[in-house]
């Protein structure tokens, strides 16, 4: 996620072995961006989290994550300005 925000490209596969872009794309359609974080509206599919397959709430716990890392490191960077 970082190399992508970096303009650096992602690897072709990632969880589930689909490109890291699907799920960074799909991670973007399902989520709006709050102060604090990420607020989940909703699964693609629509059902709950227990119906979802692994690998997908696995990549979204994968970019929730570097999202929150690139903000921490956006405010540190903000901070030291």
């Amino acid at each position: 996620m970082r190399h992508w925000e970096a303009g650096l490209p992602l690897p072709s596969a990632a969880a589930g072995g689909r490109p890291c872009a699907l799920w960074i794309d799909t991670f973007a359609l399902c989520h709006q961006p709050l102060d604090g974080g990420w607020l989940r509206t909703e699964w693609p599919d629509g059902g709950p989290l227990l119906r979802q397959p692994w690998p997908q709430a696995a990549a979204f716990r994968i970019v929730a994550d570097e999202l929150a890392a690139i903000r921490a490191e956006r405010l540190r960077s903000k901070r030291r300005q």
